[in-house]
């Protein structure tokens, strides 16, 4: 079986934003998540917001933090989703996409996922 999410209309409300280094070194981006999809974002010379990369997710997001790795020179993004996992993402510049590095299961999905997601944090 498999699933397909195609979003007909874009969606409007904000859920989470963090900002970071994510597509190049030393740069100011944000994170913006709009309920399913993630977007990357700058502002440019003009003081707008410029999204440079926009990709669906299969899940709802409940958390997003901030994963910052020096040895690295950019950021990770840790989302927490509907479906009781962690997820660790980083942006490939190269192929321009969101990629999973790593998944932590946290706990059955729909039992008590929504309550454990508030309280993740993350240290460096």
């Amino acid at each position: 079986m498999i699933f397909l999410h195609i979003p007909i209309v874009r969606p409007t409300i904000i859920t989470h934003a963090i900002s970071g280094s994510f597509f190049q070194k030393g740069a100011n981006e944000f994170i913006l998540c709009r309920s399913r999809q993630l977007e990357l974002a700058r502002i440019d010379e003009q003081y707008c917001l410029s999204i440079l990369h926009s990709q669906s997710v299969f899940g709802v997001v409940l958390s997003m933090s901030l994963l910052h790795k020096q040895e690295y020179g950019r950021d990770f993004i840790v989302l927490g989703t509907d479906d009781g996992n962690i997820n660790i993402i980083e942006f490939n510049p190269i192929i321009e996409q969101f990629l999973l590095v790593q998944t932590l299961f946290l706990c059955t999905p729909l039992i008590g996922h929504r309550d454990a997601n508030e309280f993740i944090a993350i240290d460096n």
